[in-house]
């Protein structure tokens, strides 16, 4: 159900406030379906915003508004199994997503460390930390929404941990949800397409 959602092919339209987000129209939602194909993701508008190259992995412009940021983390921090918890491996204020141990669990490429799956960096940031399947991973630094972490290029962490950069309008912020709701999934021993993984 996380990953159940209408297509959306038009980034340029005015934004919009979070508060409008409930009685938004059919033509502001994000499909999906890509989801049971990752290359069918949707490309993010403009180019990358510029990020550190080494810890902390922070994002260093095109940041996302203050009130997406909490409209964000209202929508992933309600995901039914998650407990918010202070991040153990990211900076002061990262507020990390935490499987609860009930959830069961994915392996150990699904977490970025003991049930920590993804995090969200303070307000001065705006991205997250997240663990994904290594397709939708692709997939998604492909269509421009993410970028491997520093320390996965140089192999020290899997290549399932990425970087999402913070929505800046409420079309991003549905792409950036269900992304956090695929890596909750993949913690939850899930794969991106929604069947069980290995």
């Amino acid at each position: 159900a996380a990953l159940a959602a209408l297509r959306s092919s038009d980034h340029g339209r005015r934004r919009a406030r979070p508060s409008e987000s409930g009685r938004r129209s059919h033509r502001n939602k994000v499909d999906m379906s890509w989801t049971r194909s990752p290359s069918n993701l949707p490309q993010r508008r403009g180019p990358r915003p510029r990020t550190t190259r080494s810890n902390p992995h922070t994002q260093l412009d095109q940041n996302a508004p203050e009130e997406l940021q909490r409209a964000l983390a209202a929508r992933i921090f309600a995901l039914d199994g998650v407990e918010e918890r202070p991040s153990v491996i990211s900076v002061p204020g990262a507020r990390a997503l935490w499987l609860r141990e009930e959830g069961g669990a994915g392996g150990q490429d699904a977490f970025l460390v003991g049930r920590e799956f993804a995090h969200l960096h303070p307000l001065y940031d705006g991205s997250l930390h997240a663990a994904l399947p290594l397709e939708v991973a692709a997939s998604a630094i492909e269509a421009g929404w993410a970028e491997p972490h520093p320390l996965a290029l140089r192999g020290v962490v899997p290549g399932t941990i990425v970087m999402l950069y913070g929505p800046r309008d409420l079309r991003e912020l549905e792409v950036i949800g269900n992304l956090v709701a695929v890596s909750f999934e993949f913690a939850r021993g899930r794969n991106g397409a929604g069947g069980k993984g290995e």
